[in-house]
Order: C-alpha cells, then structure tokens, then sequence
C-alpha cells in the first residue's frame, strides 16, 4: 500500500521508476541472479529498498561472484546500474568465487544488476546480461 501511495503522488518517469522498482521489494528482500550471455561468469544478489525522507537507500545483501572458465585471462564483474548511474563493480580475478560484504546505497533509484566478463588485462568488459528476479 506503501507504494500504491508514493506512485499515485509522483508523476511521469518518477512513477514509473518507483512502480519498477517496487516490483523488486519483499518482506526479505529479492533474490537476483545470472549469469553472462557466453555463461562464463555468474552472480546473485540479494536486494531491498526503502523510503527514507524523500528518497530511497538500497541494499545489497549476500553478494555473490564467480568465475567459471578457468585459466582464460577473464574474471567476472557484477555491475550495479541506477537511473544515477554505475553505483559499483564487483570483480573478481580469473577462476575465483568471491561473497562481498552488505552494502547500502544512498538516495538512488532505478537500480538493476549486470553480470559481466571482465578482461583484467585491458580492463573492459563483455558478455553483460541483466540479473533477474529469482534467477
């Protein structure tokens, strides 16, 4: 109901960024996962939001990362978008799992994940796919 209100008092693209990101909340929050288009890296995470004054903090929770091709010069990088911008890469090095701590963030909104193949010798990244619900 909470919502319903805070969507009914906004208009145009603050509603709709509000209405997507309410799609994401649970009591516990919403587990997100994938993994990238070549399905060498994977990542989940584990996310809620709430109201605070007249924006919201997200947090991420049970953050996790891994590498799945072996030996091939690529780690992983899980990349956390908001309509502010690139909030925060998560990376990991070739063949390694890595579970990061919980992280707020402050005053943002929009915010969706990608799982990325990292090239750690040129530093760029490819292969992304967006984390889904449940995934």
């Amino acid at each position: 109901m909470r919502l319903r209100t805070a969507v009914t008092a906004l208009t145009g693209a603050a509603a709709l960024t509000v209405a997507l990101a309410g799609s994401a909340q649970a009591a516990d929050g919403s587990i997100f996962g994938g993994q990238s288009t070549n399905n060498a890296s994977y990542a989940s995470v584990r996310y809620h939001y709430e109201k605070v004054g007249s924006s919201y903090t997200a947090y991420l929770e049970d953050i996790k990362v891994g590498d799945l091709n072996d030996g091939d010069g690529w780690g992983s990088s899980l990349v956390v978008h908001s309509d502010q911008g690139v909030l925060r890469e998560y990376r990991v090095h070739d063949s390694q799992f890595y579970s990061f701590g919980d992280e707020p963030f402050y005053r943002v909104s929009g915010v969706w994940f990608a799982i990325c193949n990292w090239n750690e010798a040129t530093n760029t990244l490819n292969s992304c796919a967006r984390l889904t619900k449940g995934g």
